[in-house]
């Protein structure tokens, strides 16, 4: 699974994409390719509030950057819903959006968080290979995640 944003799809808060050739050209021929957008899957508009999480990092809540308006409940009733979805179509990794609120494996001040959705896929897969488009870019880390992605499979 790929964050659809970095797949080129204008799922963006902005309505922009981050499409990352080298995740699309180094899965083309080897996996099927499954997008994902969790604020958009989960019913936010594009373009949309930015989002950033605040509070405990064990207990974040997905706040908009410029109305304060709390959003957790919203994206935590699409990861549920999500997850269980997810457990019987036996995904075997996962590429997500650095900096990502939902996505990202470190999000906020310092990488202070993981996102909302990388928690949940934490807790639910524990062995699943999961790495963002950064690290994806370091030829030694890409390396490992599809030797892990094929382990998995």
């Amino acid at each position: 699974w790929v964050s659809r944003c970095l797949l080129g799809e204008k799922v963006r808060y902005d309505g922009g994409d981050k499409r990352e050739d080298l995740v699309i050209d180094s899965l083309l021929d080897k996996f099927e390719i499954c997008g994902i957008c969790p604020e958009v899957e989960a019913g936010f508009s594009i373009p949309r509030e930015p989002v950033n999480l605040q509070g405990e990092v064990d207990a974040a809540r997905f706040v908009g950057a410029q109305t304060g308006y709390d959003y957790t409940d919203k994206i935590n009733q699409w990861i549920s819903e999500k997850i269980k979805e997810l457990s019987f179509l036996n995904p075997q990794g996962f590429i997500l959006k650095s900096n990502s609120p939902s996505c990202g494996l470190r999000h906020g001040p310092q990488g202070k968080y993981a996102g909302l959705f990388v928690q949940a896929l934490r807790q639910a897969f524990t062995d699943i290979p999961i790495i963002d488009e950064l690290d994806f870019r370091v030829p030694e880390y890409r390396s490992n995640f599809l030797t892990q992605v094929e382990k998995y499979r």
